[in-house]
């Protein structure tokens, strides 16, 4: 399952378009059973409740979280220091994350042409979030900061793997 997390987004990558998108403010649909508090054990997402409809709603409102917390990473007038800025991206886009393994499931094991249709249309969409942060000039700057000043951090080695 944790690899399907790294490979969804190469995968999405490589299938898209590279066109343009609107990527406006979403807001948080509570009915939206993604976007809700799952409750069964191990918080195993209500796959009955579940529609193609839902996934492009949750995946815009999970990407505009995902880009707020960027950006308050960039904002952060404080020096750039593994916990304010390493910590704080690992961290980030974790709601997305969490429906992106949904739909990767479903989409893997119980594709149909809706959900084919959602993919094509989720694929320029992630790329060019995942792009935007990738190549985020103020992002990487910051990023840089803490790189650059790695002999000097108090940090394990699973710290340091992480930063490299």
């Amino acid at each position: 399952m944790k690899k399907l997390f790294f490979i969804l987004p190469a995968v999405l990558y490589l299938l898209s378009n590279f066109l343009p998108i609107d990527m406006s403010a979403e807001t948080k649909d509570a009915s939206n059973p993604l976007l809700q508090k799952w409750s069964a054990p191990y918080e195993i997402p209500p796959f009955e409740k579940i529609k193609p409809e839902h996934y492009i709603p949750a995946y815009k409102y999970a990407m505009e979280v995902h880009n707020k917390e960027i950006q308050a990473i960039i904002d952060n007038k404080k020096p750039a220091t593994f916990e304010n800025t390493i910590l704080a991206y690992d961290k980030s886009g974790k709601l997305l994350t969490k429906i992106s393994a949904v739909f990767g499931s479903v989409s893997g094991i119980a594709s149909n042409p809706q959900i084919i249709a959602v993919a094509k249309e989720l694929s320029p969409l992630t790329s060019k979030h995942f792009n935007d942060i990738s190549l985020n000039e103020k992002l990487f700057q910051r990023i840089k900061q803490v790189y650059d000043n790695r002999d000097n951090l108090k940090v394990d080695k699973a710290q340091l793997r992480l930063l490299t």
